[in-house]
């Protein structure tokens, strides 16, 4: 059996431990550049498509002013042209009846309609068998 001193384990220990620490710093480091290429590549990417969308809005901005002055030109040319036809209607007095009659109070129009609705019970037959 070997047996090592406090110092030489404590010295291992030391070596172990920065081994660990410069290959998680090495790790780091390259984690650190992906990631930056990875930015650089979005931020190239969003670019070009800022652009694009750019060129498209202009693009279209032009075309729908175009029609904008064409709808414009149509609407005042065909629309807004007061033109008179000469079939305005000639003028006509009506004649309004000036006092209306009074009618009888509700109660008396419901009664006399609900007296009827009973005559005309009573006098429709009945369809019995005898």
């Amino acid at each position: 059996m070997v047996y090592y001193s406090t110092e030489h384990i404590q010295q291992e220990k030391d070596r172990n431990m920065t081994g660990l620490i410069s290959d998680l710093m090495r790790r780091l480091n390259q984690f650190a550049d992906m990631d930056t290429k990875v930015n650089l590549e979005m931020k190239e990417d969003f670019s070009d498509h800022c652009e694009q969308f750019s060129k498209w809005a202009e693009d279209n901005r032009a075309h729908v002013l175009q029609q904008s002055g064409k709808l414009g030109e149509f609407w005042e040319s065909t629309y807004l042209v007061d033109r008179p036809s000469g079939a305005t209607p000639q003028r006509k007095a009506y004649d309004y009846p000036k006092h209306l009659s009074a009618t009888s109070p509700h109660e008396k129009i419901i009664m006399r309609y609900m007296n009827g609705l009973k005559e005309d019970k009573m006098d429709e037959p009945t369809n019995e068998l005898f």
